[in-house]
């Protein structure tokens, strides 16, 4: 997906300084990474991919408009790598890994580790102190404390384990890190239009009729979903398969994504 960005000119690589590029982006400068050539580009992507001193300095950006109004727009960072050694795993772990370990040819996805994640609130209700976790694509964690609020679970409290085995943990977790880059999603489901299986000759077909066909949920996606296209289908992990109805056009914006129907859905009763 990187590379195709480059190779159409729609992304390139960039080595400037955090703080000097939030001024340009607000100042409305070109970064002088920006018109660097395709192989240059590449090289560095390169740099990124394998975890080098320099690579670790470099951000992937999308070729977009540096004079946009909306300066969230202005050459947004699509991939990046985490240039702060973790306490406890420190460089040893590269940041850029696969879509999907199945599939060698699948494309690669920047992946963020950070000290404060996201997840599921559903997630975090059936864990308990002291139990052992898979973060997925990091490893396990152990859970150190539960905090609430009026019965309301606000914050968890985990020290990783990198060590642990992953065969030996009942739960994988889906998670995110705590990061600005995170887009907006609207994941959308629909339901059958009637409430009965087959309706009879002598049926009002009106009571029939399922007062709600659609549902929507409001999450926060993977900065890699940016790069999704109408009509494209993905696979959320631990949800199911999902079409792209509406890609990301600004951050203001969610991306609308349609459920696929797995099958296991009930249909109407008799």
């Amino acid at each position: 997906m990187v590379e195709s960005l480059i190779k159409q000119g729609k992304a390139y690589v960039d080595d400037t300084p955090k703080q000097q590029m939030k001024d340009e982006r607000a100042a409305g400068t070109q970064s002088k990474r920006r018109n660097n050539t395709v192989e240059e580009n590449l090289s560095l992507w390169r740099e990124m991919i394998n975890g080098t001193e320099i690579g670790m300095q470099c951000y992937v950006r999308g070729k977009l408009d540096m004079q946009d109004p909306n300066k969230a727009l202005r050459d947004p960072v699509y991939y990046r790598c985490n240039t702060d050694p973790h306490h406890r795993v420190g460089s040893k772990y590269k940041k850029i890994l696969p879509r999907h370990k199945k599939y060698e040819g699948a494309g690669n996805k920047a992946t963020t580790f950070t000290s404060r994640i996201w997840l599921e609130y559903a997630d975090a209700t059936v864990l308990i102190t002291g139990q052992e976790v898979t973060l997925m694509d990091w490893g396990n964690t152990i859970i150190k404390e539960i905090k609430t609020e009026n019965g309301i679970i606000t914050q968890l409290v985990g020290e990783l384990h990198l060590e642990g085995s992953v065969k030996l943990t009942k739960l994988k977790l889906t998670w995110l890190p705590d990061i600005e880059d995170l887009v907006s999603l609207s994941l959308v489901e629909f339901d059958y239009l009637i409430t009965k299986k087959k309706l009879e000759k002598d049926d009002d077909f009106v009571k029939f009729i399922n007062p709600c066909t659609r549902r929507e949920t409001s999450a926060l996606g993977d900065p890699n979903m940016r790069n999704l296209k109408q009509g494209e289908i993905i696979q959320l992990e631990r949800k199911g398969y999902y079409r792209c109805d509406v890609p990301f056009i600004r951050p203001s914006k969610p991306i609308v994504l349609f459920a696929i129907p797995d099958g296991q859905q009930q249909p109407p009763a008799n």
